[in-house]
């Protein structure tokens, strides 16, 4: 058996807001710290073991672990996560799922740098992107690969933000996002484009901010509220409790952080 133990952060999305037939940036932040322990050992038949973790998560990450199907064919494989507190359903799998590849990697003797890990492990994600979701959960997983705040926009448009900045957030839970209310349809084109232009020009401007050192704290209290309305609006959510924010989650997910 080997085991390799590695630690990250848990990243959430601070702004971004998926909108259907759109590419808008995604800007993750890292909050608390998390470690985990990957044990593997040659075996037949393959079983995977998650713990640590809230169910439904370690569900995802053993799907995962199958859909990378060659390489993780007979050897058996335990995680055991090691979290503080109550977190983000969507970070905790991206950061799993992210030293996950690292930890394969070093059981084979390869490496991996970071565009490869975070393109193996989308095709390995156990779910359906609906448009715009599409770059969420890489936009996490860049951001645990680089320790720091990362946007990102699509494989070729993406940058860490080299500042030390973390986020002290309590994750109140998960609203299901049904079906975007808002659309090119309803609104007419010259609208809706002005609609993804704004959600677009809100996550540049949470860049900017934060390189400037302004406080996440300042830039929720500002930028966030705008993207609390343009969430509740375009996909009839309720709105939030007072200093909380609506973030994009798993697929299909929009999950409450409060700061």
């Amino acid at each position: 058996m080997k085991e390799y133990k590695l630690a990250a952060r848990i990243p959430v999305i601070l702004l971004g807001v998926p909108l259907s037939t759109s590419e808008n940036p995604f800007l993750a932040v890292p909050t608390r710290k998390a470690s985990a322990s990957f044990k593997f050992e040659k075996c037949n038949p393959t079983s995977i073991s998650v713990n640590g973790v809230p169910e439904s998560v370690g569900n995802l990450v053993k799907s995962f672990v199958k859909n990378l199907d060659e390489i993780s064919k007979n050897i058996c494989v335990e995680v055991d996560a090691r979290l503080n507190g109550s977190n983000s359903p969507a970070g905790t799998y991206a950061l799993l799922t992210t030293l996950l590849m690292y930890a394969i990697a070093k059981y084979y003797g390869e490496s991996l740098d970071s565009w490869e890990i975070i393109e193996l492990a989308r095709y390995a994600d156990p779910f359906d992107k609906p448009s715009g979701w599409s770059y969420v959960i890489d936009a996490l997983r860049y951001s645990v690969i680089t320790g720091t705040p990362a946007v990102y926009r699509n494989d070729e448009e993406f940058a860490k933000i080299d500042v030390k900045r973390t986020a002290d957030t309590i994750f109140k839970g998960v609203v299901e996002a049904k079906s975007q209310f808002l659309l090119r349809d309803n609104l007419g084109g010259d609208v809706y484009n002005a609609l993804v232009h704004l959600v677009g020009v809100l996550v540049l401007e949470g860049t900017v901010r934060i390189r400037e050192n302004e406080s996440l704290a300042a830039i929720v209290d500002t930028l966030g509220r705008l993207q609390n309305s343009i969430i509740t609006s375009t996909w009839r959510i309720e709105y939030p409790p007072p200093n909380c924010l609506l973030e994009p989650g798993l697929p299909g997910e929009f999950e409450i952080h409060c700061w």
